[in-house]
């Protein structure tokens, strides 16, 4: 029964065993798709929590993330995908 609580208490801080790098590049991944694509003259856009927020896009899961926080995509220039991401999270 201890085990079984101890697992649940870490689930629930890490979000279900997800950090916050890997949550910020789902997030990251849905707005650059959404908004930054379409321009050809970005070539290394980030994307901070204060945008996600502007967007109205979910990011309780960052909440012990400043807005400040942000990851920059690294990107493709001849396809326009994210080959990389760089994270400055302040958590």
């Amino acid at each position: 029964m201890k085990k079984i609580l101890i697992l649940l208490l870490c689930l629930f801080i890490v979000g279900c065993g997800r950090n916050e790098e890997q949550i910020m590049e789902d997030l990251a991944t849905k707005f650059y798709e959404n908004y930054q694509k379409i321009n050809v003259t970005l070539t290394n856009p980030t994307v901070s929590i204060a945008d996600l927020k502007e967007a109205d896009y979910d990011v309780s899961r960052l909440r012990n993330c400043t807005d400040s926080s942000y990851t920059e995509l690294i990107i493709n220039l001849s396809t326009r995908e994210i080959e990389s991401f760089i994270h400055n999270l302040d958590c």
